[in-house]
């Protein structure tokens, strides 16, 4: 079973610390994240994410402060 996030109560090992992560909010699919899942072991499909989590929050913020 997988930890339970502190502020949003979602179970996951995706650091997102201040972030509702559904997926969705952050540009991520489901589909996506469970593609990877299929293809590769679980451990590197959660570093493919994280990995795509931290370059769209990236994006955002940069986007943000350009505003």
């Amino acid at each position: 079973m997988l930890p339970r996030c502190v502020t949003c109560k979602v179970a996951t090992t995706i650091p997102h610390s201040g972030i509702y992560f559904t997926g969705y909010s952050i540009g991520l699919s489901t589909e996506t994240i469970v593609e990877r899942q299929k293809g590769s072991s679980i451990d590197n499909a959660l570093k493919d994410t994280s990995a795509d989590l931290a370059a769209t929050l990236k994006e955002k913020h940069l986007s943000r402060s350009a505003d």
